[in-house]
């Protein structure tokens, strides 16, 4: 279980916490975040996630909170220091089976730059933390990030492309809601100083 913090303009990027299942159902429940895979059923398959990302595998995680001026209309004073009290939660953002990377956050706050921020946020902390990569991979992959996504869903190839995520390849994997297969695509963005092999 890591303990870093990640703060950036108008978020809060934390660890998991035991007390946050309620919050992870909420939006892992939901048919319009889960659109592409199934949607949790029960509280528990939640708690069973957490607990998965608190664990020592490929996982470096976070929950992501606004912080307490975008709730309440952010100041347009330029002298003003920036806001750090965390409130209201909207999407968890991080590593998961490393070097993949992923996203979910609220509907209520889609389409306000949020996602790209937090991923872009994650991004630095994560080489600032990990300059050589995660320790528990090998290779290559301790050179890149990467995240999977459907082409149809725009909303994360935008994420995506505004982070530098360039594409690598396409990959044929199971479909959980149809049972068949379903083609997505692949994209990694690079450690800095580094790049593609010849």
């Amino acid at each position: 279980m890591h303990e870093i913090t990640i703060k950036t303009r108008r978020l809060l990027l934390r660890p998991f916490r035991d007390e946050d299942v309620r919050d992870v159902f909420s939006l892992r429940s939901n048919p319009k975040v889960m659109f592409w895979t199934k949607p949790e059923t029960e509280e528990a398959q939640s708690r069973e996630y957490i607990e998965r990302l608190k664990g020592k595998g490929r996982w470096w995680s976070f929950v992501v909170h606004l912080l307490r001026s975008e709730t309440i209309g952010a100041s347009s004073n330029p002298s003003l220091e920036p806001p750090t009290t965390p409130s209201k939660f909207i999407g968890i953002c991080g590593g998961h089976r490393l070097p993949e990377i992923g996203y979910l956050f609220d509907p209520s706050v889609w389409g306000q730059g949020y996602a790209t921020e937090a991923v872009e946020g994650f991004i630095q902390a994560y080489w600032n933390t990990f300059p050589n990569g995660f320790p528990s991979l090998e290779g290559e992959d301790r050179d890149f990030l990467m995240a999977v996504t459907s082409e149809d869903n725009l909303g994360s190839v935008t994420v995506m492309k505004r982070n530098g995520f360039d594409y690598w390849k396409d990959e044929e994997v199971d479909d959980e809601l149809t049972g068949g297969k379903v083609t997505l695509t692949v994209r990694r963005v690079w450690r800095p100083g580094k790049g593609p092999k010849e």
